[in-house]
């Protein structure tokens, strides 16, 4: 008989860091580390197979600047809210 692997424990241990008290900067940092990440394997994945690059690094920065706006005008938005 094959044994399965206790998969409710990863699943615990994941469910618990994501519901994890953090302040806004480590919010914001995984979320804008996590943005990045994603354009920058876009970037490269359409550069290696289409040999045609569909967005600029100067697009990647602009985007990220933006996301970063966006989470401080709401970050403002919710300070003033309390």
């Amino acid at each position: 008989m094959l044994r399965r692997a206790p998969k409710l424990k990863y699943i615990k241990t994941v469910n618990d860091w994501l519901n994890q008290d953090r302040h806004f900067g480590q919010e914001a940092g995984i979320s804008m580390g996590f943005l990045a990440i994603l354009l920058v394997l876009y970037k490269l994945l359409t550069g290696i197979f289409t040999k045609v690059p569909f967005i600029s690094w100067r697009a990647i920065i602009g985007v990220l600047l933006i996301f970063a706006l966006i989470i401080v005008i709401f970050r403002i938005v919710e300070m003033r809210r309390k």
